[in-house]
This record gives C-alpha cells, sequence and structure tokens, in this order.
C-alpha cells in the first residue's frame, strides 16, 4: 500500500515537471492584448476637399447599365473604375423632378421640406440644403457653393406671388413658391430658372467652377437632356440614348477640366438621377430606381436617396452627428474603406469581354 502511494507521488511530481518544462518552452502570452473589441478606432476614408455632384435627370437605372456594358458611356466607366456604382432607392415622395432633387440636395424627406412632388411644393426651409450645412461647418468665405441646372420650374428659385414664364405669353404667377427660392440667395453662383441643354449647361458649369478662385467648393451640375427626351420620344428612343451619352460626354469634359487644373485628385465626382423612366414610355409614374456612380473608392454601399445629402457632407468632413432636424438618412460610407488594387479596372473590363464572347 505504502509503495503504490510512493509511485503515484512520484508520478505526480515528475508530470509537474515535465508541465513546466513545456510551458517554459512557450511563447508567453502578453498581460493584456494589444487591442480588443472596440479598443481599437474604426478606419474611415480621408475627407475629400471638393465636392461636384453631376445630374442626369431622369435616366433609367437598367439603360443606364445596357449602355455602360455596351460601350457607350466610356467617361462613366472610367469614373466608377476608380470608385463604384451604388443602387440608390426611392421612396415617401413621387418620382419626380421637384421631390427627388430636394431629397438629394437636403437629405429630408417631404415631411421636413414640403415637397412631395411637381404639383405639392413649397420652398425648402433656410438653412436645410447641403450647401447652406457646408457653409455652416466652414464658414461661408471658405467654401464656394454654386448650381447650374437645365430646368426652370422644377428645379427653380421663384418665389410665391412672383412672375413665372407661361406658353402664349400669358401672365401668370408662382403659386407657391419653388423649391430652390432660399437656397438660391445663400448659393455664391445660381445659374438657374430657365430650360437649358447640354450644350449650354456644360460650358456655364466650367465658367462657374472658374470661379471658385482656389476656394473649396461643393458644386451641382444638372443636365435636364434624358427627361425632356423621354417625355418626348420614350424611354426606349434613340432620341433618349443620345441624350444619356450627350451627359456622358460633358462628364468628361468636365472631368478633363479638373485634371487640367490640377484639381481632379482633391475632388470627388458623384454622379445621380432623380427618378427613373418607366418602360417604354414617356412618362416616369413609378419610376423609384436611382444610382449613385462616383470616383470615390470610399464609397461601398448602397442605400436611399436621403442617404447622398449626409454622405457628400460626411466626405467633405462635417459632422453630421448633431445636425437638427436629424438626417433620416446615413453616409454610405463604411467603416474598412475599400482600398482598389492596381490593375484591377483592367482585370474587370477582361472579364467582362469574356462573359460576352
Amino acid at each position: 500500500m505504502h509503495r503504490r502511494c510512493g509511485i503515484a507521488i512520484l508520478i505526480a511530481v515528475v508530470a509537474a515537471l515535465i508541465a513546466q518544462v513545456c510551458a517554459a518552452q512557450q511563447p508567453q502570452a502578453p498581460a493584456q492584448p494589444p487591442f480588443t473589441g472596440t479598443a481599437r478606432a474604426p478606419l474611415s476614408p480621408p475627407t475629400v476637399e471638393n465636392v461636384l455632384l453631376i445630374g442626369w435627370d431622369g435616366v433609367q437605372r437598367h439603360h443606364l447599365l445596357e449602355l455602360l456594358m455596351a460601350g457607350r458611356l466610356p467617361n462613366l466607366r472610367a469614373l466608377i473604375d476608380e470608385g463604384s456604382f451604388e443602387t440608390i432607392g426611392i421612396s415617401g415622395h413621387a418620382t419626380d423632378t421637384k421631390s427627388g432633387w430636394t431629397q438629394i440636395l437636403t437629405g429630408y424627406d417631404p415631411d421636413v421640406t414640403g415637397v412631395y412632388s411637381n404639383r405639392e411644393y413649397q420652398p425648402i426651409p433656410v438653412g436645410l440644403s447641403i450647401f447652406e450645412r457646408a457653409q455652416q461647418a466652414f464658414g461661408r468665405e471658405n467654401v464656394f457653393t454654386m448650381m447650374v441646372t437645365g430646368k426652370a420650374a422644377h428645379v427653380g428659385s421663384i418665389g410665391k406671388g412672383e412672375p413665372v414664364a407661361a406658353p402664349q405669353g400669358q401672365p401668370q404667377v408662382e403659386q407657391f413658391g419653388q423649391p430652390f427660392n432660399n437656397t438660391r440667395k445663400a448659393l455664391d453662383i445660381w445659374t438657374g430658372d430657365k430650360g437649358r441643354e447640354a450644350t449650354e449647361v456644360g460650358p456655364n458649369a466650367l465658367s462657374a467652377l472658374e470661379q471658385a478662385g482656389g476656394k473649396r467648393f461643393l458644386a451641382f451640375v444638372h443636365f435636364s437632356d434624358p427627361d425632356h427626351k423621354g417625355h418626348a420620344k420614350g424611354e426606349n428612343s434613340p432620341e433618349y440614348e443620345q441624350a444619356i451619352v450627350t451627359c456622358d460626354e460633358w462628364l468628361g469634359k468636365i472631368a478633363q477640366w479638373l485634371k487640367d487644373k490640377g484639381l481632379y485628385e482633391k475632388t470627388r465626382i458623384y454622379v445621380v438621377t432623380d427618378h427613373g423612366f418607366d418602360e417604354g414610355l414617356l412618362s416616369h409614374r413609378y419610376a423609384p430606381r436611382s444610382w449613385l456612380a462616383t470616383n470615390d473608392n470610399g464609397i461601398t454601399m448602397g442605400g436611399h436617396m436621403h442617404d447622398i445629402a449626409a454622405t457628400l457632407l460626411v466626405r467633405m468632413g462635417v459632422d453630421i452627428t448633431n445636425v437638427a432636424p436629424a438626417y433620416p438618412g446615413q453616409a454610405l460610407v463604411s467603416a474598412e474603406p475599400y482600398v482598389r488594387q492596381p490593375g484591377a479596372a483592367a482585370a474587370r473590363r477582361a472579364q467582362r469581354q469574356r462573359r460576352a464572347q
């Protein structure tokens, strides 16, 4: 009995010694790990200096994708290859021009702006546009703001009771006050209240950008051609397609101007539409599919139309956490920014070509 106990004790002692030797040979864990859970701050893309928002009015997403795949929008393709193409949903208002651009340029739903449709609207309340938010953040003297538009009333600034252009010269006055009546007063440059084709909007936009004078800028350039051609000729017409191609040509000219001025690397371009178009028709009564194309590789997810304003402001470095009223949307920026690998664009193009064969 005593011998068995002695053997058991000896075995236990030897096992303990072996365990100590093994432990000594293992790397020791630190007393506290370098980071755990929320101890490491999330990464975020660096802020951008200049934001250029370009509107292609009434461009159906499916039609746009068809033109992209056919190689007919090379400048939009180049932009996307640098950044991303995202799906944007629309809800809470009519799929029309007044309510669409109001939501994009404020980030608020109609219950705040009062702009529900082309027929039910009012001036956007003072201070709610992205331009005024940027001025509040940086100081009006430190940021250049501008709007150059290709439509009259639906992206207009005429005040309540003021005369408006009417067919056949009949005198009329504005009944409610157009959406951008207050916004216009806050801008450094406003070129609006008139129907213009791309051949006039494009040069006006470049002339306006020239006046930034070295300041950081927040600019909106609006091309109305696709919407006008869609209403006149139909969504599947050659004229509608050519209008979208013309918008792409002007995107290329504006991008090249920025490069020539040494501003392209400091500028993020965002191309978006206010609504889609009814398939094959002359209308957009129910066209709730928008999209966002950009050279900003900090944008990594799609969302809702009211997310666009928050996204542009956050990318410029504006703190929107205490904005009042609070934004219903969010910035379309992930915590871990996507870093595009060299040659990725060429690899994707080759892949698309193989699929097409």
